[in-house]
């Protein structure tokens, strides 16, 4: 048995989201997730691959624990009591997916920018086209903040665990606010 230390919780993307285009994008930053299965029943995890396709990974039973190397942007889905809830790492380290915990959101909205660590990111826009740049809200709804044309880019100060979309051409990819200035190069 892989004895697990305590690391910082991943928290599910919210069901009010969108993640239709939901996909791993790049294997730069590489990142842990811990899979922790503390329901009654049996879990299964799913890795969401370049094409958005879900891969199987794991069966995990009550109790038992899992250590997954994997990378920024690339999502998980974890299924377990009928549910299926999705999890994206959006920064390097190491974190872990509490499933079936009663302190764990994932059947609720999570509730973002309600407080918090004052972060930042920067977005810059290499893509030919324009992008919209748009805070999503704890009850799902988006905020247009800024329109970048190419070659602009905006400094968007906001609060650790703030979900934020980058829309071009009607493609919507989301970025999660970490404790550190990030910085998001687009296209």
């Amino acid at each position: 048995m892989t004895i697990l230390k305590k690391a910082p919780r991943l928290f599910p993307i919210p069901h009010n989201r969108d993640i239709s285009d939901l996909k791993s994008i790049d294997h730069d930053t590489a990142t842990v997730v811990n899979f922790i299965n503390q329901a009654t029943e049996t879990a299964e995890v799913f890795w969401i691959d370049y094409a958005g396709a879900r891969q199987k990974y794991w069966v995990l039973e009550p109790g038992q624990k899992y250590r997954q190397e994997t990378y920024v942007t690339h999502p998980w889905e974890v299924v377990f009591g009928g549910e299926k809830v999705h999890y994206l790492p959006s920064s390097a380290g190491e974190f872990d997916v509490i499933i079936g915990s009663t302190e764990n959101p994932a059947l609720t909205p999570l509730q973002t920018c309600d407080g918090g660590v004052d972060t930042a990111i920067n977005f810059v826009n290499w893509a030919a086209e324009v992008a919209v740049i748009s805070l999503i809200k704890s009850d799902g709804t988006r905020e247009a903040k800024v329109t970048l044309h190419p070659e602009e880019e905006s400094h968007q100060h906001t609060m650790v665990n703030c979900l934020w979309e980058v829309a071009i051409d009607g493609k919507a990819t989301l970025y999660l606010a970490t404790d550190t200035d990030s910085d998001v190069f687009i296209g």
